[in-house]
């Protein structure tokens, strides 16, 4: 338990070191996601959870705008990929697994584009979690897939800025 503490104050200690929010949505989706993963150990309502996500969703919209302006073979695949928003009140758990993370409903494009993708497609999928019964294991699914995205948006952040 003293663990997860400190564990939890890390995470806020980190996601607030600035009184001002952060301007670039990059950096606005990096402390959504510190919030999402506080809140999960802070056993906020997965409703609250889910409006996290929906926040990283849209800031991920912007991002993968930026992103396929600068790299176009990626358009077609992150415009599909953004397609999965307008999908969420009829998709399943295991739809989305197969037909956005596996990329199953999704043009073919280079390898690296697979990191802005899924900026859009964790959160969504956070959002469907947050509509499951509130168990331990809906919050480890949802911490894992916010761990997950915090390792592709530092990809993307790489990608964005070594052009």
């Amino acid at each position: 338990m003293k663990l997860r503490a400190l564990a939890i104050t890390a995470l806020l200690a980190t996601s607030c070191q600035t009184l001002e929010p952060p301007q670039e949505p990059i950096d606005r989706y990096k402390q959504e996601a510190l919030l999402l993963i506080a809140g999960v150990f802070n056993d906020e309502s997965l409703a609250t959870l889910g409006r996290l996500a929906e926040s990283m969703r849209d800031l991920s919209e912007q991002i993968l705008g930026d992103f396929a302006v600068i790299y176009p073979p990626c358009g077609p695949y992150l415009n599909a990929a953004m397609r999965v928003s307008e999908k969420l009140d009829v998709l399943s758990l295991k739809e989305i697994e197969r037909d956005y993370h596996a990329d199953g409903a999704l043009p073919e494009a280079p390898d690296f584009c697979y990191h802005a993708k899924d900026l859009v497609v964790h959160p969504a999928t956070v959002i469907l979690l947050s509509r499951e019964p509130d168990t331990p294991l809906t919050r480890g699914r949802i911490n894992a897939e916010i761990q997950e995205v915090r390792a592709h948006i530092g990809q993307v952040e790489r990608l964005l800025t070594d052009e």
